[in-house]
């Protein structure tokens, strides 16, 4: 499935990329994509799925479905978004490290279990 993944990752990243957009955000098996005019994110997302279908699935039987959202209005940055959106990263990015923290100190509990058992 890994593999699945990274192959998915990289159509989506390919096609955004081949129709002028901007990778903004990935999110598990999503992506978050910015494109200077909506018909360029339609193009993008015709063109994702269309290599997606094509495209061999050995490890997926009988292969992988996708879905694809567009917000096609005129984007608006505002001054309340862009702090919230700054929070949100900080937040999640100091979830990462906590959670980080606690497999690292398992796998040295895990270690040391380890070593005790070999002596």
């Amino acid at each position: 499935m890994r593999e699945a993944l990274a192959r998915h990752d990289a159509i989506l990243r390919a096609a955004v990329e081949a129709n002028g957009g901007h990778v903004v955000k990935t999110t598990g098996d999503g992506c978050h994509a910015a494109f200077g005019a909506a018909l360029n994110g339609v193009a993008a997302a015709l063109a994702a799925q269309q290599e997606i279908d094509a495209a061999s699935w050995e490890s997926l039987k009988p292969g992988i479905r996708v879905r694809m959202g567009l917000h096609t209005g005129q984007a608006e940055l505002r001054a309340e978004a862009s702090a919230r959106a700054e929070k949100t990263t900080r937040q999640e990015a100091e979830a990462l490290y906590e959670k980080e923290k606690q497999h690292s100190a398992q796998l040295e509990e895990k270690g040391k279990l380890i070593t005790s058992e070999l002596k």
